[in-house]
């Protein structure tokens, strides 16, 4: 049981320095789950996003997809990570 001047451990808290992420590429017939840690500071979220779903459009290009980009806790990232999801950076390499 917490004590009460203990904080909560599984509130998220935005992290000044990264950020964690999952992307879900759904191409109708098979989906793809890719999770990424961004080690660069990212000024604006909204042009971040873009970029990212415009790479992911030309690595999949012809293909019709649908991304979803969802924010991650360090600690849900870790989990993915230990539970064997492809790092989004391979995903890059290819």
């Amino acid at each position: 049981m917490r004590k009460k001047h203990e904080a909560f451990k599984n509130i998220r808290k935005k992290d000044e320095h990264f950020r964690y992420f999952l992307f879900d590429i759904d191409r109708g017939m098979s989906t793809d789950v890719f999770i990424h840690k961004e080690t660069e500071v990212i000024t604006n979220e909204d042009e971040y996003i873009q970029s990212k779903m415009e790479f992911i459009q030309d690595k999949y290009n012809p293909q019709l997809i649908y991304t979803e980009i969802s924010p991650l806790g360090k600690w849900e990232y870790n989990s993915l990570k230990q539970s064997g999801v492809t790092l989004f950076k391979e995903f890059c390499n290819n």
